[in-house]
């Protein structure tokens, strides 16, 4: 039984475009969270507020994108404009083809930045 996972887990990609499917759908995952960041209405509807006066959403991804801005602004406030940085630094290393262990430096440097710039607004009650 443990011989069948051992060749599952070093089995090669049958398709030899695999790292390209990833690099696109990372790219097309921060426009979208890029474009609902960047256009992010607060008094849209969702998860956090609902209100029965507004009839559509200004968010230029629509209710979804309404969702999820207003869960990352909850979450990480202004800081959270720097995830769209962390998604291009990803899009970047998936596209110029980077290992991990070349790039990891540089990916929890984004990340740090994104948690100690979030608790630093949140510390000052600021926001961007």
């Amino acid at each position: 039984m443990f011989s069948w996972f051992k060749s599952a887990a070093t089995k090669k990609d049958s398709w030899a475009y695999s790292a390209e499917l990833y690099a696109v759908g990372t790219v097309a995952c921060t426009l979208f969270l890029s474009a609902a960041l960047l256009s992010h209405a607060i008094h849209d509807h969702s998860w956090f507020y609902c209100d029965t006066n507004a009839p559509v959403a200004r968010n230029w991804c629509g209710w979804v994108g309404a969702c999820i801005s207003g869960l990352f602004y909850y979450l990480f406030g202004g800081a959270s404009l720097l995830l769209i940085l962390l998604g291009a630094l990803c899009s970047y290393c998936l596209l110029a083809q980077k290992k991990v262990n070349q790039e990891w430096d540089r990916l929890a440097a984004c990340v740090g930045m994104i948690l100690s710039t979030s608790g630093l607004l949140a510390l000052h009650a600021r926001d961007i």
